[in-house]
């Protein structure tokens, strides 16, 4: 959490200093460019822009951190606003084509092989190198996107409460990581309204308060199907393991272990 907050307050100092329109030097990118190639580019607009970015980027960060505000939304802000920020900086921070007769523009215009202009207009060289930089961030930005989209869906499929049903003897469990447990390998059932203290994922999904897979406990390893935001939970000892797993409801659990009472052979 304190790791968190630092980084809040980084990217907040960052953010303030770039949207005074300096601190180019600090832009990934920016400053490996060659002179030339600075000097196509609004370096303050593109400061301010970044800084801007920044600022709300800490902002998220810090709901994020203070639990006011759910990952999904952190991560839908995220991947929908870098690509936005790519494609702002690539189309909208140019530099004005009639400063190309500066000093700086003189050089931008000898590297490009074009001669210098007063009247505003881009030289064809320019144009083309701008289209393909809009293609670069057109492919970047999609990738970004079908990796957001990716991520929600994991997301999505791993925060779904489970589904239990008891078919000819055996508890099935569907859910990620869900699992098949014969009733008659089950050689303990309690009712827990206190949660045994996690202490590590082994190998499961771990978001918010939601708990699948394998886990480290307190009391020893267990397969875990929980909200713990949801108590009571259910431990089952088994041939094969433990299995601690609760219900979307208290009276949906409590409905459950009764059905596994009265199954048991």
């Amino acid at each position: 959490m304190y790791i968190l907050y630092a980084v809040c307050g980084l990217l907040t100092i960052l953010g303030a200093i770039l949207l005074t329109g300096r601190g180019a030097n600090l832009l990934s990118g920016y400053n490996t460019m060659s002179e030339a190639e600075r000097a196509r580019y609004d370096a303050p607009k593109i400061c301010r822009v970044t800084g801007v970015f920044l600022l709300v980027f800490a902002f998220l960060l810090f709901g994020l951190a203070m639990e006011w505000l759910p990952i999904y939304a952190f991560l839908a802000a995220a991947f929908l606003a870098v690509p936005a920020l790519l494609l702002y900086t690539n189309t909208r921070c140019y530099r004005d084509p009639a400063s190309v007769g500066t000093p700086q523009g003189q050089e931008a215009d000898s590297v490009l092989g074009t001669a210098p202009s007063m009247n505003g207009t881009i030289p064809e060289a320019e144009r083309q190198k701008r289209r393909r930089d809009l293609l670069v961030i057109i492919g970047v930005a999609g990738l970004l996107l079908v990796l957001f989209a990716f991520v929600t869906l994991m997301l999505l499929k791993g925060s779904q409460p489970p589904a239990y049903a008891i078919v000819d003897g055996t508890l099935e469990i569907t859910s990620q990581y869900g699992t098949r447990i014969p009733l008659a390998d089950i050689r303990k059932i309690e009712r827990l309204d206190v949660m045994p203290a996690l202490l590590a994922k082994k190998n499961g999904f771990d978001m918010d308060a939601v708990r699948k897979g394998l886990f480290r406990t307190a009391d020893g390893d267990a397969t875990l199907f929980v909200n713990l935001d949801k108590p009571p939970f259910l431990r089952l000892t088994t041939t094969s393991g433990v299995f601690i797993l609760n219900d979307e409801t208290p009276e949906k659990t409590d409905a459950l272990y009764h059905a596994l009472i009265a199954g048991q052979p």
